[in-house]
């Protein structure tokens, strides 16, 4: 109506017939904190921040909403780095205030020094082939959980004869750093003739072998020692090594009925399996090559806490309810193809699509455990690593571990990486385990003689020439 009226001639007034309404258009006055600066808690890559919430006055006396972007839960776990929080205070009237301020979280934790013991002599002349890169250096980690820089004072590869001092010093993205300073000997001396990828520091009495970079032992040793001078009939040998690349991704689906007595109907649960299943092996095969999807369904007994929220800006109460949950339990592979397969499968619990193709009128809820990466078949998993292997061995699963077995008396292994060993040709078998190639297969001793071998290594060994009456 018209903010003013008049009275004029004959005791009227103008705008008579119009009606002055009185209405709010001031927004809240909303004031947020000021701006926090924090480090990270001790170890994590997180801070644990809490401040104290701006609470809105307004003009007309009356409730006034607020919420904040992010949702603030006490206390948040933010990453290091800017975040902004936003709130947003709104009237009956719907007039509205907005302010914000910054959290930052700064990293001042220097990587964690791991390994900083010098490494044992090298010998120049074992094998000409080597480079002395192969050599242990200094392992760091850090808080942050990324990947730090790390600068080495020398090049491995050219050191001189005699001990040299090489300082390797970790920086993170926020600039702390931490050193380590290691002493490395080179001796013109040592053991010859050694198998192919390996080194070997020697003294008097016995020789340590080292693998080439990029190349380790099938055991858990790191280095092995041998009597000296080196046999070389009886060395192990360094196998060929890659970067796991096969990824696993478990997790369960839990499914909350609107109905009752569905979990006793089979057809909703076999519905269930088949959505969950096309919805899995679409984000599989988009992550992933190689996909083999698993999917199981059953169900739970759950007593759970009911939040409801009244018809107010803050009020709420709990209740405890009984139900029975579905739960979906999942579990695909495939080999590695995207770097970022990690992050875009952990994505799929905020990817309201996933659910797209499921049963309508349920709640789902996902929870993904942490992907693993592992290691293919033919290979074992030692120091962050595949290890293939080596021939003369085959690759055997032995409950939650992989192991390389040697090849058993009669059969034998030329190539890396194989799931069984050959079988020696007709009447033919080996003296020992751990046979590499068809020509360790000898003839087998005819009836009446034996083999000029007389110790037994286990059932099933034949006599193999040369032969003794």
């Amino acid at each position: 109506g018209p903010e003013v009226r008049e009275c004029v001639k004959r005791g009227s007034w103008t705008h008579k017939k119009e009606i002055s309404k009185c209405i709010d258009s001031m927004p809240p006055v909303l004031k947020c904190p000021e701006n926090i600066t924090v480090s990270t808690d001790p170890g994590v890559s997180y801070a644990s921040v809490s401040w104290k919430e701006p609470i809105p006055e307004d003009n007309s006396n009356q409730t006034v909403l607020i919420w904040s972007d992010p949702v603030a839960d006490f206390p948040m776990k933010l990453p290091i780095g800017q975040t902004i929080i936003s709130y947003v205070a709104t009237d009956s009237s719907y007039n509205q205030a907005v302010c914000e301020f910054t959290i930052n979280i700064i990293d001042t934790e220097a990587p964690v020094v791991e390994d900083c013991e010098s490494p044992p002599s090298f010998y120049q002349t074992v094998n000409l082939t080597t480079d002395n890169t192969s050599w242990t250096q200094s392992h760091f980690s850090d808080n942050s959980m990324v990947e730090l820089y790390v600068n080495v004072s020398h090049e491995l590869d050219e050191l001189p004869l005699g001990t040299t001092e090489v300082t390797f010093t970790a920086f993170d993205n926020s600039g702390n750093s931490n050193s380590c300073v290691m002493n490395y000997t080179l001796i013109d001396d040592g053991c010859k003739e050694l198998p192919p990828h390996t080194f070997a520091n020697c003294s008097d009495n016995s020789c340590v072998l080292f693998c080439e970079k990029g190349y380790m032992f099938v055991s858990a040793n790191t280095t092995i020692e041998v009597p000296y001078p080196c046999d070389t009939s009886a060395l192990p040998e360094c196998s060929d090594t890659e970067e796991p690349n096969h990824l696993v991704q478990e997790g369960i689906i839990a499914l909350t009925p609107t109905a009752q007595n569905l979990c006793n109907d089979s057809d909703f649960l076999n519905q269930v399996k088949t959505s969950v299943r096309s919805s899995l092996t679409k984000v599989c095969d988009n992550t992933l090559s190689g996909c083999n999807v698993g999917v199981e369904a059953g169900c739970e007994d759950v007593i759970g806490n009911v939040e409801e929220e009244y018809n107010q800006v803050i009020g709420r109460k709990r209740r405890s309810v009984p139900h029975r949950n579905i739960n979906i339990n999942f579990r695909f592979s495939g080999s590695i193809e995207d770097k970022n397969a990690q992050e875009k499968l952990a994505a799929m619990a905020k990817d309201t699509g996933f659910f797209i193709n499921f049963p309508k009128k349920h709640v789902f809820k996902l929870r993904l455990k942490p992907s693993t990466i592992v290691c293919p078949p033919g290979t074992v998993y030692k120091r962050r690593r595949c290890v293939k292997c080596p021939p003369g061995t085959y690759w055997r699963e032995k409950g939650d571990r992989f192991d390389c077995v040697a090849c058993s008396f009669g059969t034998y292994q030329p190539l890396p990486s194989q799931l069984h060993c050959l079988p020696c040709p007709s009447n033919t078998s080996t003296r020992k385990l751990h046979a590499k190639h068809v020509h360790a297969c000898k003839d087998i001793c005819p009836a009446g003689t034996y083999g000029s071998s007389r110790g037994r290594h286990g059932r099933g060994r034949l006599g193999v020439k040369p032969c003794m009456s």
